[in-house]
């Protein structure tokens, strides 16, 4: 499904949020009732958002449009962030997860959406989401029946919904809400795309130790052979702008946790522009580090980096058209 992203959404005290095409022709999914369906994968979830669905922030701050200083029925909103939380296994974390975002997000200024991309779990994670309409009316709900990895459900979820910023943040809550606003609040101000960043200055980091360095290691190589500048590829926390979204969530392959790494080096290659954020980050999924987990993760990576660094080499190396090509192509 190809994405569909809008540069902005212009709210009407009257109409609600409709989005807007870069032609400006409107975008509004509701019915007539006003409301608009969303339905996960399995079509087991609909859930009715009047206005589109958006959270106004209690803290935004929307000033009238110019030319209408005297007027507050028609306002600019601030960007309209789809705040996402892969999830896999956290039945015990989901509900105080999503709390803890709404709160932060309630009072950032932003007009938000929270997704939940659910990813084959198999523990009780399923039965909380089937609650989560009556909690919390405005959520977004991906489930599917199989494991697809992170990569996969965040791009299959994506690609039907409609933000000027694009975010997510692991189910655990790591580095903590606050450092998801920092990430967000970068790409309003004009980046591309933005990492947590564990290894930045001004982070401070709790993990263990084994795991710490095998990460700090891993970076490095792919900093060094990609030549890319990030410090931390792998940082469950990201925020990306509509353009990045669209520009690369059609370009990565990677389905699993190595998609990380993969968008990032991408988002290099193509020219983007990435931005790193220090963060506070505190273990809490692997507080030991089991060697045989360890040295799964490992493999992964590693298989993931040979076949980044073949399609990398493999676009150098492809011809570039000459100019009599192209134009020999746009005139067939």
């Amino acid at each position: 499904m190809p994405f569909n992203q809008s540069p902005g959404l212009v709210t009407s005290a009257m109409s609600g949020s409709v989005p807007l095409t870069a032609e400006g022709r409107s975008l509004d999914h509701s019915s007539a009732g006003g409301g608009v369906d969303v339905v996960d994968v399995l079509g087991t979830h609909p859930t009715s958002f009047g206005d589109d669905g958006w959270n106004v922030a209690t803290g935004a701050s929307l000033p009238p449009a110019d030319g209408d200083r005297a007027s507050t029925s028609h306002r600019v909103t601030a960007p309209h962030v789809l705040v996402t939380i892969p999830v896999r296994n956290e039945s015990a974390r989901l509900v105080p997860t999503i709390r803890a975002l709404k709160e932060a997000f309630d009072a950032s200024g932003f007009v938000y959406k929270i997704a939940v991309a659910e990813d084959g779990s198999t523990d009780g994670t399923k039965a909380v989401l089937r609650d989560l309409p009556r909690l919390f009316p405005e959520i977004v709900i991906q489930e599917v029946p199989h494991a697809m990895g992170r990569g996969k459900a965040l791009r299959q979820l994506w690609s039907g919904q409609i933000a000027d910023i694009y975010c997510f943040t692991d189910a655990d809550l790591a580095s903590g809400p606050k450092d998801l606003e920092s990430v967000v609040r970068e790409v309003a101000l004009g980046s591309d795309v933005v990492t947590g960043s564990r290894y930045s200055l001004g982070s401070r980091v709790r993990r263990p130790p084994l795991r710490y360095y095998v990460s700090l290691a891993y970076n490095w190589m792919v900093r060094t052979t990609f030549s890319d500048g990030v410090r931390d590829h792998q940082c469950g926390l990201k925020a990306f702008n509509a353009a990045a979204v669209e520009r690369l969530m059609g370009e990565t392959q990677e389905d699993s946790w190595f998609w990380d790494t993969e968008v990032l080096v991408l988002a290099h290659a193509r020219g983007l522009r990435v931005k790193e954020v220090p963060v506070h980050w505190v273990e809490r999924k692997n507080t030991r580090t089991g060697v045989l987990r360890l040295l799964k993760d490992v493999l992964l990576h590693g298989a993931g980096f040979i076949r980044l660094k073949s399609r990398v080499q493999a676009r150098k190396r492809a011809p570039v058209p000459s100019p009599t090509s192209r134009a020999l192509t746009r005139s067939e």
